[in-house]
């Protein structure tokens, strides 16, 4: 974590993605929400491989409960990263995030409901 967020006074996703891979294969659902994260979100420019791991991962995580990954699902849907667009779909994601006490949620699934 340390590494991914820079914490320790420097940011280095590819040394982070070895560890978070580590643990999301244990199936640990933070580490597959933070596999996720760093494929999609931590470097420029993913490439649609790393995008489609990402949302895999995402799944994975979301499947066992924690907000940020069904959160993250969304999104995914809502881009289409890593999948194709949907919005429905991205709403579904937002909607369970929002019931599992993501906040962010709310204002992504409101955005996606106004007409």
């Amino acid at each position: 974590m340390l590494l991914r967020t820079g914490a320790l006074g420097r940011r280095d996703v590819d040394a982070a993605i070895p560890w978070f891979r580590t643990a999301a294969e244990q199936h640990l659902p933070e580490a597959a929400n933070a596999l996720g994260e760093c494929l999609l979100d931590g470097r420029p420019n993913p490439t649609v491989e790393q995008k489609e791991e990402a949302v895999r991962w995402f799944r994975m995580a979301a499947d066992q409960g924690p907000s940020m990954a069904l959160y993250n699902l969304g999104r995914c849907y809502e881009r289409g990263s890593g999948v194709g667009k949907d919005l429905d779909e991205a709403r579904l994601w937002y909607a369970k995030a929002m019931r599992a006490g993501h906040a962010p949620a709310r204002i992504a699934w409101e955005r996606l409901t106004k007409p």
